[in-house]
């Protein structure tokens, strides 16, 4: 299954990025994270 997760507005990404990166991994998916869409 791929995933692709955009968010945007003001939101503290600092703080929720390797929670949500930790979630995935442990869920036993690959995360590749990028600030561009390319």
């Amino acid at each position: 299954m791929n995933l692709l997760l955009i968010t945007g507005g003001q939101h503290p990404y600092e703080e929720s990025t390797p929670v949500l990166q930790a979630f995935i991994q442990e869920a036993g998916h690959t995360i590749t994270l990028s600030e561009s869409a390319e």
